[in-house]
Protein backbone atom coordinates (compact mmCIF):
# COMPACT_ATOMS: atom_id res chain seq x y z
CA UNK A 1 0.00 0.00 0.00
CA UNK A 2 1.26 3.46 -0.46
CA UNK A 3 1.77 5.54 1.88
CA UNK A 4 1.05 9.32 1.27
CA UNK A 5 4.00 11.69 0.65
CA UNK A 6 5.32 13.86 3.47
CA UNK A 7 7.71 16.32 1.56
CA UNK A 8 8.37 16.88 -2.07
CA UNK A 9 10.80 18.83 -3.32
CA UNK A 10 9.99 20.96 -6.34
CA UNK A 11 11.27 21.47 -9.86
CA UNK A 12 13.62 24.64 -8.40
CA UNK A 13 15.26 22.32 -5.63
CA UNK A 14 13.02 23.75 -2.72
CA UNK A 15 11.87 21.00 -0.44
CA UNK A 16 7.91 21.20 0.67
CA UNK A 17 6.37 19.71 3.26
CA UNK A 18 2.67 17.65 2.41
CA UNK A 19 2.06 15.76 5.57
CA UNK A 20 2.91 15.44 9.39
CA UNK A 21 5.50 12.69 9.28
CA UNK A 22 9.35 12.00 8.81
CA UNK A 23 11.32 10.71 5.88
CA UNK A 24 14.64 10.68 4.27
CA UNK A 25 15.61 13.43 1.85
CA UNK A 26 18.82 12.40 -0.23
CA UNK A 27 20.57 14.38 -2.26
CA UNK A 28 23.24 14.06 -5.22
CA UNK A 29 26.07 16.32 -6.07
CA UNK A 30 28.93 15.04 -8.71
CA UNK A 31 29.60 12.04 -7.20
CA UNK A 32 28.59 12.72 -3.57
CA UNK A 33 25.58 11.72 -1.90
CA UNK A 34 23.94 12.63 1.36
CA UNK A 35 21.22 11.58 3.05
CA UNK A 36 19.55 13.60 5.29
CA UNK A 37 16.19 13.10 8.10
CA UNK A 38 13.33 15.68 7.79
CA UNK A 39 10.17 15.77 9.73
CA UNK A 40 7.22 17.90 9.06
CA UNK A 41 5.50 18.78 12.08
CA UNK A 42 2.10 20.55 10.52
CA UNK A 43 0.37 19.79 7.17
CA UNK A 44 0.32 22.97 5.35
CA UNK A 45 -3.25 25.04 5.32
CA UNK A 46 -5.52 23.57 2.31
CA UNK A 47 -6.54 26.50 -0.12
CA UNK A 48 -9.76 27.96 0.73
CA UNK A 49 -12.73 27.90 -2.26
CA UNK A 50 -16.14 29.88 -2.09
CA UNK A 51 -18.52 26.30 -2.78
CA UNK A 52 -21.49 27.99 -2.51
CA UNK A 53 -23.18 31.32 -2.89
CA UNK A 54 -26.76 32.85 -2.73
CA UNK A 55 -26.78 36.11 -4.26
CA UNK A 56 -30.67 36.55 -4.22
CA UNK A 57 -30.47 38.87 -7.49
CA UNK A 58 -32.81 36.98 -9.63
CA UNK A 59 -35.64 36.61 -7.31
CA UNK A 60 -34.61 32.91 -6.20
CA UNK A 61 -32.62 31.18 -3.85
CA UNK A 62 -30.55 29.20 -6.54
CA UNK A 63 -26.87 28.57 -5.73
CA UNK A 64 -24.55 30.67 -8.50
CA UNK A 65 -21.66 28.81 -7.82
CA UNK A 66 -22.38 25.24 -6.46
CA UNK A 67 -25.50 23.09 -7.43
CA UNK A 68 -27.58 23.08 -4.25
CA UNK A 69 -30.44 25.68 -4.62
CA UNK A 70 -32.44 27.10 -2.30
CA UNK A 71 -36.39 26.78 -1.82
CA UNK A 72 -38.18 30.02 -0.08
CA UNK A 73 -40.64 28.63 1.77
CA UNK A 74 -43.44 31.75 2.40
CA UNK A 75 -46.18 30.03 4.90
CA UNK A 76 -46.93 33.55 6.42
CA UNK A 77 -47.82 35.06 2.65
CA UNK A 78 -45.60 38.31 4.22
CA UNK A 79 -42.25 37.52 3.61
CA UNK A 80 -40.57 37.98 -0.37
CA UNK A 81 -37.01 37.92 -1.93
CA UNK A 82 -36.48 40.89 -3.56
CA UNK A 83 -33.94 44.35 -3.88
CA UNK A 84 -31.04 41.03 -3.46
CA UNK A 85 -32.49 40.00 -0.19
CA UNK A 86 -34.90 38.10 1.63
CA UNK A 87 -37.11 40.04 3.56
CA UNK A 88 -38.93 37.83 6.45
CA UNK A 89 -41.89 38.94 8.47
CA UNK A 90 -40.59 36.51 11.10
CA UNK A 91 -43.21 34.36 11.59
CA UNK A 92 -43.50 30.43 11.69
CA UNK A 93 -42.52 29.11 8.39
CA UNK A 94 -41.09 31.84 6.23
CA UNK A 95 -37.35 31.00 5.69
CA UNK A 96 -35.17 29.59 2.62
CA UNK A 97 -33.94 26.15 2.70
CA UNK A 98 -30.24 25.83 0.86
CA UNK A 99 -30.63 21.60 0.55
CA UNK A 100 -29.12 18.99 2.70
CA UNK A 101 -25.68 17.96 3.06
CA UNK A 102 -23.87 21.18 2.72
CA UNK A 103 -21.91 20.68 5.78
CA UNK A 104 -20.62 16.98 6.08
CA UNK A 105 -16.94 15.74 6.10
CA UNK A 106 -17.64 14.84 2.56
CA UNK A 107 -18.32 18.18 1.11
CA UNK A 108 -15.82 19.62 3.08
CA UNK A 109 -11.69 18.85 2.72
CA UNK A 110 -10.52 20.02 5.72
CA UNK A 111 -13.64 19.87 7.74
CA UNK A 112 -13.06 23.61 8.24
CA UNK A 113 -15.77 26.13 6.73
CA UNK A 114 -16.82 29.89 7.00
CA UNK A 115 -20.71 31.06 7.07
CA UNK A 116 -21.08 34.74 5.27
CA UNK A 117 -23.88 36.92 5.43
CA UNK A 118 -25.05 40.87 5.39
CA UNK A 119 -28.40 40.93 7.01
CA UNK A 120 -30.12 43.78 8.23
CA UNK A 121 -32.13 42.92 11.91
CA UNK A 122 -35.55 44.77 13.30
CA UNK A 123 -35.22 46.09 16.83
CA UNK A 124 -38.61 44.00 17.40
CA UNK A 125 -37.37 40.54 16.83
CA UNK A 126 -38.82 36.96 18.52
CA UNK A 127 -36.61 35.01 20.97
CA UNK A 128 -34.03 32.86 19.19
CA UNK A 129 -34.62 33.89 15.22
CA UNK A 130 -31.99 32.66 13.22
CA UNK A 131 -29.51 34.08 10.61
CA UNK A 132 -28.83 30.87 10.20
CA UNK A 133 -29.34 27.66 11.41
CA UNK A 134 -27.87 24.35 9.83
CA UNK A 135 -28.45 21.08 11.34
CA UNK A 136 -31.02 17.88 11.70
CA UNK A 137 -34.07 18.20 13.86
CA UNK A 138 -34.46 15.51 16.89
CA UNK A 139 -38.30 15.41 18.09
CA UNK A 140 -38.61 18.99 19.30
CA UNK A 141 -34.95 19.70 19.37
CA UNK A 142 -31.96 20.12 17.17
CA UNK A 143 -29.07 18.06 17.06
CA UNK A 144 -25.62 18.38 14.90
CA UNK A 145 -25.61 21.68 14.21
CA UNK A 146 -24.40 25.16 13.89
CA UNK A 147 -26.67 28.40 14.22
CA UNK A 148 -26.37 32.00 14.78
CA UNK A 149 -29.65 33.75 16.84
CA UNK A 150 -29.58 37.26 16.74
CA UNK A 151 -31.05 37.41 20.03
CA UNK A 152 -32.31 35.28 22.52
CA UNK A 153 -34.76 36.66 24.67
CA UNK A 154 -37.84 38.51 22.97
CA UNK A 155 -36.94 42.10 21.78
CA UNK A 156 -33.94 41.91 23.92
CA UNK A 157 -31.42 39.04 25.13
CA UNK A 158 -27.81 38.22 23.55
CA UNK A 159 -26.98 36.57 20.25
CA UNK A 160 -25.52 33.42 19.88
CA UNK A 161 -23.37 31.59 18.23
CA UNK A 162 -23.09 27.36 18.78
CA UNK A 163 -22.12 24.16 17.43
CA UNK A 164 -22.78 20.86 18.79
CA UNK A 165 -21.88 17.19 17.05
CA UNK A 166 -24.34 14.98 19.10
CA UNK A 167 -28.61 14.67 19.05
CA UNK A 168 -30.05 16.34 20.89
CA UNK A 169 -27.17 19.13 20.53
CA UNK A 170 -27.97 20.87 24.05
CA UNK A 171 -26.19 17.82 25.19
CA UNK A 172 -22.62 18.54 23.90
CA UNK A 173 -22.84 22.57 22.68
CA UNK A 174 -19.75 24.72 22.26
CA UNK A 175 -20.38 28.73 21.77
CA UNK A 176 -21.01 31.92 23.00
CA UNK A 177 -23.21 34.53 23.80
CA UNK A 178 -22.40 38.40 23.04
CA UNK A 179 -24.57 41.48 22.94
CA UNK A 180 -27.40 40.69 20.78
CA UNK A 181 -27.72 42.47 16.98
CA UNK A 182 -31.14 43.98 17.31
CA UNK A 183 -31.62 47.17 15.03
CA UNK A 184 -28.08 46.34 13.00
CA UNK A 185 -28.34 47.26 9.66
CA UNK A 186 -26.65 46.03 6.37
CA UNK A 187 -24.34 44.43 9.29
CA UNK A 188 -21.42 41.73 7.93
CA UNK A 189 -20.72 38.74 9.89
CA UNK A 190 -18.79 35.85 8.96
CA UNK A 191 -18.55 32.42 11.53
CA UNK A 192 -15.69 30.25 11.61
CA UNK A 193 -15.45 26.76 12.55
CA UNK A 194 -12.10 24.95 12.51
CA UNK A 195 -11.91 22.19 14.55
CA UNK A 196 -8.21 20.84 13.27
CA UNK A 197 -6.24 19.94 15.93
CA UNK A 198 -3.56 23.03 15.31
CA UNK A 199 -6.82 25.64 15.50
CA UNK A 200 -9.53 24.45 17.61
CA UNK A 201 -11.55 28.08 16.87
CA UNK A 202 -14.99 28.89 16.79
CA UNK A 203 -15.67 32.64 16.36
CA UNK A 204 -17.63 35.41 15.01
CA UNK A 205 -16.83 38.63 12.54
CA UNK A 206 -19.06 41.52 12.74
CA UNK A 207 -18.04 44.06 10.14
CA UNK A 208 -14.69 42.82 9.91
CA UNK A 209 -13.79 42.57 14.08
CA UNK A 210 -13.57 39.56 15.48
CA UNK A 211 -16.16 39.79 18.51
CA UNK A 212 -15.43 36.01 20.12
CA UNK A 213 -14.00 33.21 19.95
CA UNK A 214 -13.79 30.06 21.95
CA UNK A 215 -12.04 26.41 21.35
CA UNK A 216 -13.93 24.21 19.42
CA UNK A 217 -14.46 21.60 22.10
CA UNK A 218 -13.04 18.76 19.20
CA UNK A 219 -16.58 19.29 17.99
CA UNK A 220 -16.38 17.61 14.12
CA UNK A 221 -18.27 18.87 11.28
CA UNK A 222 -21.27 16.86 11.46
CA UNK A 223 -24.24 19.42 10.53
CA UNK A 224 -26.34 18.68 7.86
Amino acid sequence: MTQPPIAIVDSTGKLIGVGPGTTDITAAYNGLVATQAVEVIGVPPLPTALIHRYTLNDGTANDSIGTNNGTFYDASGQSSISAIQVNLAGLSGDYVDPGADLITTNALASGAFSLEAWCTISPVNGSWARIFDFGAINGLAGGNYIFLTSNNGLNSGSARLAVSDVSPGYNNETGFSFNNLLGQTHAHVVAVFNPTPGRQFLGLYLNGTLIASVPTGNKVDRVH
